[in-house]
């Protein structure tokens, strides 16, 4: 089987923000259906920050995204999937996929807001934020 690398790049260009909503949407869903295993995060320290590990399950495969706190001017960080027999089925480099999909969560949109929306605050992920609202509601201004 082959691994597929996944860059930026492609992250940009391939998931829309409908996917990536459906796709956390059926995360949550399966947090309350006990079928995704979510264990809080594990911390490496390092000399002047941590390396940061998230792992989980769920039905189809499993995996774990690693990012650091070390303070450098990159937000690079990898995920990397396994299918449950067990190949290695996916890499993803760098920050996008980590930003869209802190980014796709509809319920904290609410269903009757006004068509303008205010971002405070948001740093690199202000953009995210717009990318997946838009996409649940008509945004006239920003």
């Amino acid at each position: 089987m082959k691994t597929t690398i996944i860059d930026d790049d492609l992250v940009i260009q391939h998931l829309s923000a409908a996917a990536a909503i459906e796709a956390v949407e059926a995360a949550l869903t399966a947090q309350v259906n006990g079928t995704l295993t979510a264990p809080a995060r594990l911390r490496a320290t390092l000399d002047d920050g941590d390396l940061v590990f998230t792992v989980g399950a769920f039905n189809e495969g499993y995996g774990l995204r690693v990012c650091d706190t070390v303070p450098t001017a990159s937000d690079d960080q990898i995920t990397v999937l396994w299918s449950r027999d067990g190949h290695l089925r996916c890499i993803v480099v760098g920050p996008e996929l980590g930003r869209r999909r802190t980014a796709a969560i509809d319920r904290l949109v609410k269903v009757d807001a006004q068509p303008f929306i205010g971002v405070l605050g948001a740093g690199q992920q202000a953009y995210t934020q717009l990318w997946a609202i838009s996409t649940l509601r008509h945004i006239t201004a920003v």
